[in-house]
């Protein structure tokens, strides 16, 4: 799976791509800049892209998702941390921050304890096993 944290300045993400065979590479696309918000998307690939698809060009009629399609997506903008989980429906977090995949319960406690979006992911790394590589960090 992934990790992926934010708080209400930057969001953090490992590179590790895991596939059905339960092999790994390392990537550098769960977070993507567009316009002003920062996306960090964490499930199945071909439903993130399908929402992705939509995001970037909200004239589109919105895609239909099936109980296959499994994804979440935090954005994060000057508005605030926004959720959307297997929809294109959001919901702002009122919390000062936020982390999803499967490392994200480590993520959250290292954000209770003080860390960074960035320490956060390096600290899950270490606790999640389908986590890992590089952190990559971006600042809204």
């Amino acid at each position: 799976m992934t990790t992926i944290a934010c708080n209400r300045e930057e969001m953090a993400c490992d590179s590790r791509t895991s596939f059905d065979g339960g092999e790994f590479l390392t990537c550098d696309d769960k977070v993507e800049i567009i316009g002003d918000e920062l996306v960090g998307a964490c499930g199945n690939t071909d439903s993130i892209f399908k929402f992705l698809h939509w995001f970037k060009d909200q004239s589109k009629d919105r895609p239909e998702f099936t109980d296959q399609d499994c994804f979440s997506v935090v954005v994060l903008n000057p508005k605030g941390i926004f959720v959307y989980l297997d929809s294109t429906y959001a919901f702002r977090v009122r919390d000062p921050f936020y982390a999803c995949g499967s490392g994200s319960m480590a993520a959250k406690a290292a954000m209770l304890c003080g860390k960074t979006p960035a320490e956060a992911v390096a600290i899950a790394i270490k606790c999640d096993k389908n986590s890992g590589g590089p952190v990559r960090n971006y600042a809204l």
